[in-house]
């Protein structure tokens, strides 16, 4: 009769030694897979965060050159129109001195 309550208070206590284990298998788990699905949020957060930079700093770029392409059309313009303008007066000039010549040899002739 002893041994066979010894025998089961063994057996009982294997059973609530393996027990504890086993729910310290899982809560270690539990823990490590919580751990782990925080790190990849966090990963994710920085990952979206990353990605917004760079769009913001492709968008700055793609402005800058926009705006850099529209200076130097804007420039070229300028520089067509102050041509132009050289040329009309250098044409006024030369009609003036024909003109100028043209009064002078009717005035002699």
């Amino acid at each position: 009769q002893a041994a066979w309550q010894e025998v089961l208070e063994n057996s009982q206590r294997h059973r609530a030694v393996a027990a504890v284990a086993e729910a310290r298998a899982k809560l270690t788990h539990r823990r490590i897979v919580t751990e782990l699905q925080m790190r990849h949020q966090y990963e994710d957060k920085i990952n979206d965060e990353m990605h917004e930079q760079n769009k913001l700093m492709e968008r700055a770029w793609l402005y800058k050159v926009q705006r850099t392409e529209r200076e130097r059309k804007a420039a070229e313009k300028q520089t067509k129109m102050e041509c132009d303008e050289m040329e009309a007066a250098r044409d006024r000039e030369a009609a003036a001195r024909r003109a100028g010549s043209t009064r002078i040899r009717a005035a002699a002739a």
